[in-house]
């Protein structure tokens, strides 16, 4: 007899425990109300809701004064006091047709209303069609047109999730062609009015008007300032604080000044930009 009584407090041990936590840590539906205060485990960082919503709620124990809000990740990720929470689950019994109507706290919160500001800094890769440089630099085949760029944009967030903002742009651009005595290459600044629509939580398209602040290209015998200006539509996916994105881009360029004589015969050309992007975004509370 003896001998069965240390396994069972074994097994009490461990069985006890996870029981336990499973109930003081049962999870439930309701609505978080507005003016609630919430502090954010990660960096201690206390927030005021200005609209109530609806969230997925767990408390430390039934007598807690404080309770848990989960993020995304279905995990704790705000605290506030369990006065500012209405419990759902009643509700949600008496009428099981309802949809779920359980939200996102952190696209909701980071989205909506709570905040005003979305910054969002992208790394660019674009591919050119190059007609510009191949009729400026008169080369009937090139091996490369390429670019990395670097943006800022920031956007105001609205209601309808249609969000106006302002972008600069970092480029450095190469063209690459056997007919060249060296690789031609280019710098430019960008500036303009950006829009972007979020049509789901994790997902955006945008529109995007730019012009050059300053395009040049310095080699060992020429220096030549381009001016340009150029549209472009975009898609993002969202993944946490990370997205990556697709653009299309129509640019209209000119030569304003030039050292040596070129052979465009036509000095305003457009040309086609693919890129591809990968980029951080994050909000900022006015």
């Amino acid at each position: 007899m003896r001998k069965l009584i240390l396994p069972l407090i074994l097994i009490i041990s461990l069985i006890l425990p996870a029981y336990a936590e499973e109930v003081v840590y049962q999870k439930f539906r309701g609505v978080l109300r507005a003016g609630s205060i919430l502090e954010d485990l990660k960096t201690g960082e206390k927030t005021q809701t200005k609209t109530s919503l609806t969230v997925w709620i767990a408390t430390k124990s039934s007598t807690a004064l404080d309770c848990f809000i989960y993020d995304r990740y279905n995990k704790p990720r705000y605290q506030t006091e369990i006065e500012n929470i209405k419990d759902l689950e009643k509700d949600l019994k008496m009428y099981p047709d309802n949809p779920d109507i359980s939200l996102n706290i952190e696209k909701v919160f980071n989205r909506d209303n709570n905040f005003n500001i979305e910054h969002h800094a992208k790394l660019f890769i674009e591919t050119y069609s190059g007609e510009f440089f191949s009729d400026y630099l008169a080369t009937t085949e090139y091996d490369s047109i390429s670019a990395n760029r670097f943006e800022w944009a920031s956007y105001y967030q609205t209601k309808l999730k249609l969000n106006p903002g302002l972008s600069v742009d970092f480029q450095q651009g190469a063209m690459q062609s056997s007919q060249l005595p060296e690789t031609f290459t280019w710098t430019a600044f960008y500036f303009g009015p950006t829009i972007k629509y979020y049509f789901k939580p994790w997902g955006s398209v945008g529109l995007m008007l730019q012009k050059s602040l300053n395009m040049n290209s310095k080699s060992n015998n020429n220096q030549v300032q381009f001016t340009s200006d150029k549209i472009a539509f975009s898609s993002d996916i969202y993944y946490g604080d990370f997205s990556f994105g697709l653009s299309l881009e129509r640019q209209r360029m000119s030569v304003e000044k030039s050292e040596n004589s070129f052979a465009l015969n036509n000095d305003l050309r457009q040309m086609s930009i693919f890129t591809f992007n990968i980029g951080h975004h994050f909000d900022q509370l006015l």
